[in-house]
């Protein structure tokens, strides 16, 4: 059991270095350089802002998953005197990552990824009323007479007037895609840049903090 933990906290910690230099990566080197091209609306370089979004999030998604994973495992399955604190603040590295990519990250990301996307044009579904003549509807001539004997029944007569009623049809409209200016995908940038630095350094102090504690249980 001793040598299996070993490995799990060994997995765990590689994992958030992983992910922590990813996101350092990304935001020191890789938007800078994205930042520093002129044509920003080229395909190449629509290619370039997508490929670096999906890398990032498919590195945190998946090591981040595994790393949290491993570190409650690791945590749970230690005897009494091996459920050490560092543990549990390794696992919760990842999840609060994530918590800040929702709130400060996510939007950014999803705007330059539909900007970049190769398709030119997006189906928007729309609603489009429809005017329909409703059947005329029959009325008695008794609505508007008073006969004293109520054993003739009079005949009933047909309204000359349908009136109209609105149906709502739904249907999906083609519409050209609207990209972003040169100015707001250097916005987009800056704020991606920003975000995953910060990313990358609360990722940065559980892989510190799992590292230090790992170190402590075999030294």
């Amino acid at each position: 059991m001793g040598k299996c933990l070993t490995i799990v906290k060994v997995v765990g910690v590689g994992s958030l270095g992983i992910c922590a230099a990813n996101y350092l990566y990304s935001a020191k080197l890789l938007i800078p350089r994205l930042l520093g091209i002129e044509d920003l609306g080229s395909k190449r370089s629509r290619s370039q802002i997508t490929g670096m979004i999906m890398k990032a999030r498919t590195i945190f998604w998946g090591l981040g998953s595994v790393a949290t994973y491993l570190f409650y495992e690791a945590f749970k399955c230690s005897s009494a005197a091996g459920k050490h604190p560092y543990l549990i603040y390794s696992a919760i590295a990842a999840p609060l990552g994530l918590l800040f990519n929702y709130y400060w990250v996510y939007d950014s990301e999803a705007k330059l990824l539909d900007s970049c996307d190769e398709s030119d044009f997006v189906y928007k579904t729309v609603s489009k009323p429809e005017k329909t003549q409703k059947p005329a509807e029959e009325k008695s001539s008794l609505d508007d007479s008073v006969y004293s004997d109520l054993g003739n029944a009079p005949e009933l007569q047909t309204d000359a007037k349908p009136t109209a009623e609105q149906n709502v049809k739904v249907q999906n409209v083609k519409v050209p895609r609207v990209r972003l200016s040169k100015d707001q995908t250097k916005t987009e940038l800056q704020n991606l840049k920003i975000g995953y630095l910060y990313s990358g350094v609360i990722i940065a102090v559980g892989f510190l903090i799992s590292s230090i504690g790992f170190s402590g249980d075999k030294y």
